[in-house]
């Protein structure tokens, strides 16, 4: 599910205008990376849900979601703890990175000094949200992160909270001619220089900057007109204060995609748009139907494991029968040799490596010749001797 920079941006435009200033009504857990924080005040969608998965990681308004019942983890009870009854002061996206902060005072009921912070960072694998404490100690994560996965940045309650690395690329909001001639690299493809040095380089931004800017993404800089960082600041410029404002959401559909946005693309031709009231609510519709076309898929590939067993026994069962088949044919056909072998011992010289005999049973009573073992093994008979 696409949540870049530019989505967080716009999130935060709303949070700022809907919810700065309200107080935490309730505060509970969806699933293990989910947090939801209802709001005590009167909106559309009083609840904000923020999550950590790395599949479907996301921020937004939303409404109608109610705890599991059997979701108990301990980032769950130092939220209920910490922020049930708090005010939320600010929200603030730094540096238009991925990473929103919320700041909360009143915190356990402690009055205005009291205060926390819950940062919420959408970066796909690596996501995750933090409670932090007035002096940036972590109080609790919903993902513990020891030394053995990251030794550069670790998350775990009791440690000071490091920032992600890569807050220092350029903001597209700050971003000017003179800025972006002073990172420029001559033989580098545009598209790849703009996601190594710029915020929020998704796909779709990088595309976009790209379509507005009129450039191709994959041609190097130096091939690209002199003036071309003064182009490509406006571009960026412009997707950075259409992402401020408030405004609609839309949902862009294809025949293998699906994905909200706060922007009308110019890059995007091929796509089927639907516009929303906002991007929570084109965010809300998305994930409900990506989840949706995520069940009907897994649904698809239990029943598909279900019939590929099922056909590959019934497979193994007629491969069994065709051999027993097989052999009984063969056996039938010794079982005959044998009868006509005991009616003619009289004839079978010493020696002797075939014979060739009447078969009276069969229709036109044909010749048959049997081959035998000039040299038999001797056997001990019922009387005892050789």
């Amino acid at each position: 599910m696409l949540f870049d920079s530019t989505m967080l941006c716009r999130v935060t435009t709303d949070l700022e205008r809907q919810a700065v200033g309200a107080r935490i009504q309730r505060v509970f857990m969806v699933n293990k990376t989910t947090v939801v924080l209802e709001l005590a005040r009167r909106l559309a969608r009083p609840q904000i849900v923020l999550a950590c998965d790395a599949e479907y990681g996301r921020v937004h308004f939303t409404d109608g979601m109610t705890p599991d019942p059997g979701e108990h983890s301990p980032f769950g009870d130092v939220l209920r703890r910490y922020l049930r009854g708090a005010t939320m002061t600010s929200v603030c996206q730094p540096n238009f990175d991925r990473i929103l902060r919320i700041e909360f005072v009143n915190v356990q009921g402690m009055g205005p000094e009291s205060r926390c912070c819950l940062v919420a960072e959408i970066m796909g694998k690596r996501a995750n949200l933090l409670l932090l404490d007035s002096d940036e100690t972590i109080l609790e994560c919903a993902k513990h992160v020891p030394a053995a996965v990251n030794r550069y940045r670790q998350s775990l309650p009791g440690l000071q909270y490091i920032p992600p690395p890569g807050g220092d690329k350029l903001s597209p909001a700050e971003a000017s001619g003179e800025a972006l001639t002073k990172i420029a690299q001559g033989d580098t493809r545009l598209d790849k220089w703009l996601r190594g040095n710029v915020m929020g380089g998704s796909a779709v931004f990088i595309t976009e900057v790209c379509a507005r800017a009129g450039f191709n993404g994959e041609h190097p800089l130096d091939q690209l007109p002199d003036n071309w960082p003064a182009i490509l600041a406006e571009a960026l410029q412009s997707i950075a204060e259409q992402a401020e404002k408030p405004g609609p959401g839309h949902i862009y559909r294809g025949p293998h995609e699906l994905f909200a946005y706060p922007l009308v693309l110019q890059s995007v031709t091929d796509l089927q748009e639907e516009e929303c009231d906002d991007i929570s609510a084109a965010l809300e519709l998305t994930h409900h139907q990506l989840s949706q076309r995520q069940q009907l898929q897994q649904h698809s590939q239990r029943l598909q494991s279900v019939v590929r067993t099922v056909y590959d026994k019934a497979n193994r069962r007629v491969r069994e029968r065709e051999k027993a088949l097989q052999e009984a044919e063969v056996g039938e056909v010794f079982r005959r040799y044998g009868e006509l072998i005991l009616a003619n011992l009289h004839s079978i010289q010493p020696g002797a490596s075939e014979i060739t005999v009447t078969d009276y049973s069969a229709e036109g009573m044909p010749q048959v010749t049997i081959a035998l073992d000039p040299n038999p093994r001797l056997f001990r008979g019922p009387s005892g001797t050789d």
